[in-house]
């Protein structure tokens, strides 16, 4: 019986350190794949940013702040998901238009350079875990859409839609930018107080 015993108790030892190995096994293959992914999204990001630098035209809403409920049947496969609702991917929600503006020209040419800095960060520190949307811009180079995606200056963030998975948030550190936009369209009170951060 005692024999019995510590055999089993070997058993479970072994079992242990063998399920450690396999386990640390499995984390480094999930965070080298993490590794992978980041520099994937940051040279999507980039690429992007470049794009950007040859748009034609783009066009900029003010957003509500609010977003709707989930919406469990995404309309979000294309764009835009209504002409009175601007599309907020990662949350599969949406917030309200109440004005838009189309920009092209000169004051393109200012802003796109600025958009482009803003996009093409190089480290995602993601933002806060939050987003209350305040500006959306989509922009064009011709009819074709090159990026799509609402501001949260609160949060200091913004969402990127990379291929083939998904929307994600990226973090927005450039105060030029948030002045750039608003110089475009600005934002009323209250609102206004609502983005400031404490």
């Amino acid at each position: 019986m005692r024999i019995t015993s510590i055999s089993l108790l070997l058993f479970v030892a072994c079992s242990h350190v063998f399920a450690g190995e396999g386990w640390d096994r499995l984390q480094k293959a999930k965070d080298a794949f993490s590794e992978s992914q980041k520099k994937q999204e940051a040279t999507f990001r980039s690429d992007v940013a470049a794009a950007l630098l040859h748009a034609t035209h783009c066009e900029v809403y003010l957003l509500d702040f609010e977003m709707s409920d989930v919406i469990e049947d995404s309309p979000f496969k294309d764009y835009p998901s209504d002409a009175s609702y601007f599309p907020i991917r990662p949350y599969r929600r949406e917030s309200k238009i109440l004005k838009r503006t189309e920009v092209k020209g000169v004051e393109l040419q200012n802003l796109l350079p600025t958009l482009a800095a803003v996009i093409g960060v190089t480290q995602n520190t993601y933002g806060a875990f939050c987003h209350n949307p305040i500006h959306g811009i989509r922009v064009y180079e011709g009819t074709l859409l090159l990026l799509e995606t609402s501001f949260c200056y609160s949060c200091s963030n913004f969402y990127m839609t990379y291929p083939y998975s998904g929307s994600h948030w990226v973090g927005m550190r450039n105060a030029d930018f948030e002045k750039a936009l608003s110089a475009i369209m600005p934002i009323p009170e209250p609102k206004n107080t609502k983005v400031k951060k404490p």
